[in-house]
């Protein structure tokens, strides 16, 4: 098993931390998810390409990865709508950014 190691500056580190205390998920729960079904993904991605497992296979197991996805997809949903918030008294929205 490999482990993967990050350095970022102590300020975005914190605020890291206090981001995920505020939406209910651990920091390595949220960062393991986004390796873990970008990962999976990529393997599937290659198994299917080579024809190394079937069509019924591959919907399972994309099914899987979806299901677990779950927490990232309230994490980013909470952080497009903190960024919105932000956003919204100058005029400006998230489609704006091309992020809606």
């Amino acid at each position: 098993m490999k482990q993967l190691g990050l350095r970022v500056d102590d300020e975005i580190a914190e605020a890291f931390y206090k981001f995920c205390d505020r939406v209910g998920i651990k920091p390595y729960e949220l960062l393991g998810s986004i390796v873990d079904f970008y990962g999976r993904a990529e393997i599937l991605a290659r198994k299917a390409e080579q024809k190394q497992i079937t069509r019924a296979e591959t919907l399972i197991e994309l099914g899987r990865i979806v299901t677990d996805m779950k927490s990232f997809a309230r994490a980013n949903g909470e952080f497009k709508q903190a960024i919105g918030d932000m956003l919204k008294p100058h005029g400006i929205t998230l489609g704006d950014l091309g992020l809606s």
